[in-house]
């Protein structure tokens, strides 16, 4: 069906996450890649973001664990470790604590995510138009995905 709203998954490492949920991060920029035999300068229009289009909604993957309570509870009284076994323990909320041992954002299923975005625009831009410095080339273009949190 034409227009109808697609699903796709987006890698976040643990700073970006806590830049969406506070509020501060409201676009993102991908390096494109484009298809075999079409030339990235012809972005949007030889070949769409492989992000999606405004309204398509995007998933965050990012780095998690899944809490056991048979293993990690050290409750004497009063526990209610047990309400949380099973669930997804997120690397961001810990301000990217790495003393436990966190699954990598690559697999996260689309169910452990909690962070949903509404594509609100998608442009191209020339990389040497950003100001931050950057370790990619200056010749590289890059997709620019604006986005809001889905409440």
């Amino acid at each position: 069906m034409v227009g109808e709203m697609k699903e796709r998954p987006i890698i976040f490492s643990c700073d970006m996450v806590i830049a969406t949920l506070n509020g501060k991060k409201n676009q993102i920029r991908r390096i494109i890649n484009p298809p075999r035999g079409k030339d990235a300068s012809f972005a949007g229009v030889d070949f769409g973001c492989p992000y999606g289009v405004p309204g398509d909604e995007l998933w965050v993957k990012e780095a998690f664990r899944i809490y056991d309570s048979n293993a990690e509870c050290a409750c004497y009284d009063e526990c209610t470790c047990y309400t949380y076994n099973g669930k997804p323990i997120y690397r961001a909320d810990t301000n990217c604590d790495d003393s436990f041992k966190w699954n990598s954002s690559v697999i996260m299923p689309r169910w452990a995510s909690r962070i949903s975005l509404i594509i609100k625009s998608v442009c191209v831009e020339h990389l040497n138009h950003i100001l931050e410095p950057s370790p990619f080339k200056s010749n590289h273009m890059v997709w620019v995905i604006e986005f809001e949190v889905k409440k």
